[in-house]
């Protein structure tokens, strides 16, 4: 699936493509900022590692070739609080991992879980960004998860 986004970072508000993607840009983002592993994943000594994640993480108007990494951190921690803001757990997919969860007990872990690794299925930057931070530590993904 191919995602594309148009807003600036100077906007206040964030283009939230359909109900999964501020969800999604929640995770990396946590995690790049909780992980410095994480971090040199996405931006490298080049800038960022890959065009498609820094669009979905609508970081596409960033000078990567000039931007310090202070400011850099900056600009995401102001795009992890918008993108907070729009996560709603009242999707199908959490419908039905919580009708899942009853059947056979999950924890909320697990279910966090699978959710992850469902959407890393269906959004091409969601399994990109994972593979290109030289896999999470379960530390890794509990932070960006919320747990």
């Amino acid at each position: 699936m191919e995602v594309r986004h148009r807003s600036r970072i100077s906007t206040p508000a964030i283009d939230a493509q359909d109900e999964y993607h501020a969800l999604i840009a929640t995770w990396m983002l946590r995690m790049m900022l909780g992980s410095a592993v994480a971090f040199r994943g996405f931006f490298g000594k080049r800038g960022f590692v890959n065009s498609d994640v820094s669009d979905f993480l609508q970081l596409q108007d960033v000078d990567d070739d000039n931007i310090k990494i202070k400011e850099l951190k900056g600009i995401m921690r102001t795009l992890l609080n918008r993108f907070e803001h729009h996560v709603s757990a009242s999707s199908p997919l959490f419908a039905n991992i919580s009708l899942l969860a009853k059947r056979v007990s999950l924890t909320p872990l697990q279910q966090q879980v699978l959710a992850f690794a469902v959407l890393k299925t269906r959004y091409d930057p969601l399994d990109t960004f994972q593979q290109n931070m030289l896999k999470p530590t379960e530390t890794h993904l509990c932070t960006a998860l919320g747990l």
